[in-house]
């Protein structure tokens, strides 16, 4: 009993390690555009990173299905916390190839995590996974929080401790989830049978437009909010509220979607995640941005816990790392292109009709959800 709750929160600061490999940039993009790195560089880097993350889903999903999740998860961390110090030695010219084995193997993560909370929690697995799933929110608070005062005294200090606290969440990986790992292997060929299931690329597909708007939030809101005029003290307390919110929903949504159906829960957040990304486009100032941030923060983490839900309880449990590493491809190929095309969107029409465009983006979404169907 007591394993499974240690095991729940070692895989959430896994994959939240894993996430703020690619969240730290958002806070770091002021201080890089004031040393002179252009936007297309680091709208290029945040790009790339998913072409590796892309890739990786399905190798890391059957591998941990094959070798275990500890193993897998472990090396995965590991690697690419190694690589981000490069950031750090390399020149600028390097930064681009370099994000795409960094997101590689920090493709390795998800997956696997999400099978672990499967199989430590079949009994209670919606109220599992709103705990879990606080590691999409946490990296922002604590980007909003180290990022700031260590790129004042330097930027390359930002990559090191970034890497250093991802490289040790990867050991202790590979020495706690050691047992899992020794699980009898599926058949590759069984485990790949999980992408036929008509509910993963529902899922899949949904999940784009969600992960679309996430990563437009992750890049480029913070740097809006500054420019829009809350400069960078008030714009970090508004990811703080947004971070705080999503702390907050998260557990409580999956205690709810234990009693109403995580596909409700979600289709209903969808409308409020939309509806606040509007909102904080237009109104991007003191106090409304500060109030619609906690809004924003509660649509947009709501729908992860009922993301994971959907797919752990679609297929046959020792597969969910595949079926999870098939919808999150389809979830991350947005990835390769929020960052970028936000950044050529505010070009042509401004950041803020980038942002909204996004925002309704979102309502695409509730169509293939709407068609999945719970077993």
């Amino acid at each position: 009993m007591r394993f499974r709750w240690f095991g729940l929160a070692l895989a959430s600061t896994s994959f939240l390690m894993s996430l703020l490999l690619r969240v730290f940039w958002g806070e770091l993009t002021p201080f890089l555009l004031k040393r002179g790195v252009s936007g297309s560089v680091i709208g290029l880097v945040g790009s790339v990173f998913f072409i590796g993350y892309v890739i990786a889903q399905l190798i890391g999903g059957v591998l941990a299905d094959r070798l275990g999740t500890g193993f897998i998860m472990g090396i995965g961390l590991i690697i690419s916390g190694f690589l981000n110090t490069l950031y750090g030695v390399l020149p600028l010219s390097t930064w681009v190839p370099l994000s795409i084995p960094i997101g590689f193997f920090a493709g390795f993560v998800y997956a696997p995590s999400v099978k672990i909370i499967r199989e430590l929690f079949s009994d209670i697995l919606e109220k599992a996974m709103g705990i879990y799933t606080i590691a999409w929110a946490l990296p922002f608070m604590i980007s909003a929080l180290i990022v700031p005062p260590l790129a004042r005294i330097s930027i390359n200090l930002v990559f090191y401790v970034v890497s250093l606290i991802t490289i040790a969440s990867g050991a202790v990986d590979l020495v706690v989830f050691r047992r899992m790992s020794e699980v009898r292997a599926e058949s590759v060929i069984r485990a790949l049978g999980a992408l036929r299931n008509i509910n993963v690329m529902l899922i899949g597909v949904g999940g784009f437009f969600i992960l679309y708007m996430n990563w437009v939030i992750a890049y480029w809101l913070y740097d809006y909010l500054v420019s829009s005029g809350l400069g960078i003290i008030y714009a970090s307390l508004a990811f703080t509220l947004f971070t705080i919110a999503g702390l907050v929903a998260m557990p409580l949504s999956g205690h709810l979607a234990y009693r109403i159906g995580a596909k409700t829960m979600l289709l209903m957040d969808i409308v409020v995640y939309s509806l606040s990304g509007v909102a904080i486009a237009i109104m991007p100032r003191m106090p409304y941005a500060l109030i619609l941030a906690v809004l924003l923060g509660v649509g947009r983490f709501v729908t992860t816990p009922m993301q994971s839900s959907l797919i752990a309880v679609s297929v046959d449990r020792k597969f969910v790392s595949t079926a999870t590493a098939a919808a999150n491809t389809l979830w991350q190929l947005s990835g390769i292109l929020a960052p970028y095309m936000t950044y050529l969107l505010a070009s042509m029409y401004g950041t803020k009709i980038s942002i909204v465009l996004s925002s309704l983006m979102l309502l695409i979404s509730l169509i293939p959800y709407s068609l999945v169907r719970i077993r």
